[in-house]
């Protein structure tokens, strides 16, 4: 499995991104639905977008660089069978629990433990192998696929075409549906949004393609731990002597946790949304993920001075509001940047005061990650219907 993540702040009228940064993170395979992600031809909504040209000029039709058929190159499966003993691997286990731990590769237990509680977060003990021609090929199509899906989120008249039957059925998708079409005048106002979206690939060795599996528009996870899990790996290789076997050059580098802060801190800088640069988090109570979470936190402290504060959609209803000018307020101190890592899901919304909170800071001048309209671009019915032939 290969995922990339795009970040970026952008005007909502030009759509146009200022940073990207792809993230090779290392997971097992995981079985996709066939209907997942851009499989078929994404021509008829690209060519609604004018996506058949990369804004450079280069020539770059969509349907290519989405379903990344891989024609001139066939996609190959590494061979990388390495033979290690059971002892070294017991060794390289126990000596992976002990960098996770000292390095902050952790989760919590969980269940009914108390929340402090914690664990190393799972990881392959040593990198797993992804084709490089694979790789290159989710890379180069990052920006094209990114702006596909901006154009989508800024498209009123799709999403509601597109999700009209989906909010027949599911009250969870009327609701987000509601918020977008009451807060359409705000976002017109305050125009500018952030992006982290991941992109998740599978290499289908037999018919010689790239899958998309799915993308992520909210809340995704993993990008702090995965830099961390590439740094774990060079230790463990270096400390077995195997980089004979993996080569450090074919290891790519993992800046995620730097270039997510990097994109966070240039929202904050967005012009009238507040000189203090306060962040945001929104999170779910007891999160199992805080320590992805909180070392992006530390990130943005220790390399921009950018404060953050986390708090649930109810500990926001409590403490949030909005002021006449637009600004956005939480606990007395003005927000730059509203972050979600939480309001995704039916489960975050217990009650009505977690949906007031949500239209809070959907009304609010602060810049959110992601907006509304993000939010319903990732939809797996759009990711759908950006998939039909």
């Amino acid at each position: 499995m290969l995922s990339t993540a795009t970040v970026g702040t952008f005007p909502r009228a030009s759509g146009r991104f200022t940073r990207s940064s792809p993230q090779p993170v290392d997971k097992r395979p995981i079985t996709a639905h066939p209907n997942w992600g851009f499989r078929g031809s994404v021509a008829p909504v690209a060519l609604r977008y004018g996506l058949g040209r990369m804004s450079t000029g280069t020539p770059a039709p969509v349907r290519r660089a989405l379903v990344v058929q891989a024609r001139e190159q066939k996609t190959t499966a590494p061979d990388l069978e390495v033979d290690i003993e059971e002892k070294v691997k017991e060794t390289l286990a126990e000596e992976a629990m002990v960098w996770c731990a000292q390095e902050g590769v952790l989760m919590g237990v969980g269940g009914d433990t108390p929340s402090n509680y914690l664990t190393h977060a799972p990881v392959s003990l040593l990198p797993t192998a992804f084709p490089k021609q694979a790789f290159q090929q989710a890379v180069a199509i990052a920006e094209v696929a990114n702006i596909l899906v901006d154009k989508v989120a800024r498209d009123d008249e799709y999403l509601r075409e597109t999700l009209q039957d989906v909010c027949k059925s599911d009250p969870f998708t009327k609701r987000l549906m509601d918020i977008h079409e009451a807060t359409r005048e705000e976002a017109a106002r305050f125009d500018y949004a952030l992006a982290i979206n991941r992109m998740d690939y599978m290499a289908d060795v037999p018919s010689g393609r790239v899958l998309q599996v799915e993308m992520n528009t909210i809340a995704s996870s993993f990008g702090c731990l995965s830099t961390l899990v590439s740094k774990m790996h060079r230790f463990l290789l270096e400390r077995a002597g195997l980089f004979s076997q993996y080569p450090p050059a074919h290891l790519p580098m993992n800046n995620a946790t730097a270039e997510l802060a990097a994109a966070m801190a240039a929202a904050c800088a967005v012009p009238d949304r507040g000189e203090e640069g306060n962040v945001l988090m929104v999170v779910q109570p007891g999160e199992r993920n805080a320590f992805d979470q909180q070392w992006l936190q530390r990130e943005l402290w220790d390399a921009h001075r950018i404060r953050t504060h986390r708090a649930s959609l109810a500990e926001v209803a409590e403490k949030g509001e909005v002021r006449t000018d637009g600004s956005l307020w939480y606990n007395q101190q003005r927000i730059s940047l509203v972050y979600f890592r939480a309001g995704y899901t039916p489960d975050d919304y217990s009650g009505e005061r977690e949906w007031e909170a949500r239209m809070l800071l959907e009304r609010s001048a602060a810049v959110k990650c992601p907006n509304i309209g993000y939010h319903l671009a990732g939809t797996k019915k759009v990711q759908q219907d950006l998939a039909r032939e």
